[in-house]
Parts: structure tokens; sequence; C-alpha cells
């Protein structure tokens, strides 16, 4: 109770009140304009460095965000906001696998018997927290712009107000660039057939 009577000293004057509660009711909105701007700086990079990779790309409007392979979607680099409030996927990206249409643990036993090929340097079997995301990463907090304690999506997207473009390339250099090669597509391919 004390913080909420500290806050409410901030409002001295009925504008400030008011000015305050306009922007709230605006708070979606202004979320729904940065993912925007940032949907559209990703969605340019991805329709340039994924020709001819195996690689197809999604942004939902939820946040999520996905490299996937084209012949055979089950599995995905994918950025899922939604789950960052999971202590396991504190700003978080993952090697994603769909259990509806993989056995979920022969994937993950071909991914660590080939992680020497792939660019997994940073991420963390993950299988014990969750099937679909078998290996996690977190994603700096120098790529979002932030402190390191910050792990909401829309704190993070206020990188995109100023410069959309240099946080999409931030985050496609971080978490999907690595993957984003042909020969990588090809062998996790070759994984899920397994």
């Amino acid at each position: 109770m004390e913080d909420i009577n500290k806050i409410l000293e901030l409002f001295d004057s009925r504008e400030k009140w008011n000015a305050y509660i306009e922007l709230s009711y605006l708070r979606s909105a202004l979320v729904n304009e940065l993912i925007s701007r940032l949907k559209s700086q990703l969605c340019s990079i991805a329709e340039d460095r994924l020709m001819d990779s195996g690689w197809g790309f999604n942004f939902y409007d939820n946040g999520q965000i996905s490299i996937y392979l084209k012949r055979n979607s089950s599995m995905r680099i994918m950025i899922e906001t939604s789950s960052w409030g999971n202590e396991w996927y504190r700003r978080g990206a993952s090697i994603y696998v769909n259990p509806s249409m993989v056995d979920c643990n022969t994937v993950f036993d071909a991914i660590n018997a080939n992680k020497h090929l792939l660019p997994m340097a940073d991420y963390v079997d993950n299988k014990e927290n969750s099937l679909w995301h078998l290996f996690v990463k977190q994603i700096p907090a120098r790529i979002w712009g932030v402190e390191n304690n910050v792990t909401s999506f829309d704190e993070c997207l206020f990188g995109a107000k100023d410069n959309a473009q240099d946080l999409a390339r931030n985050i496609w250099n971080d978490v999907f660039q690595p993957f984003a090669k042909k020969e990588i597509a090809n062998l996790m391919l070759n994984m899920i057939k397994e």
C-alpha cells in the first residue's frame, strides 16, 4: 500500500492524472505499433536472407517469431515471447519441435549427437522443462538495448520506437542468422527423419 501512495503522489494535478489515464488507454495501440515496426523490418531481412536456404519465416502479432524448415515445419528456431515468464525461458529463444508432429525424444537425441555441427554454442538442454523448447538460450540484453533484468517483450520493444531496423538486425544476427543456411536446414531435416 505504501508503494501505491508514493505512486499517487506523482499525480499532483488533475492534468497529470488525466494524461496518465489517456496513455493507459493507448497502451495496446502503442505496443502494437512497435510490434508492427519490428515485424516489417524482420520480414524484410528474412525475405532477403532466406532465399534458397530451406527456411521460411513467421512473425505473429502475439510476439512469436520464427524461422521454420520449409520441408517440415515441425522444427523451428523460435522466439516465443509469451513463454518469457518461465524462468528457463527468460528473454529466450529456442530450438522448437512440435510434439504432435514428431517424436521429440528422437529429435532431441539426434540434435544432441550432432550438436558440434550446429550453431548451438549458447543453447542449453531444456527437455526437462519443455518437450517443445528442447534447447534454449537467453537472448543477451544488449540485443534488445535493455538492462539484464528486463524480460518483458513490451519493454524490449522500446528499441523499435526510433530504430526498428537496428533492433531487427540485432535479433536476426543473434538468433536466426546462425541457422539460416541451407546446409543447417538439411542437417536439421535429417534429424527429424532419424
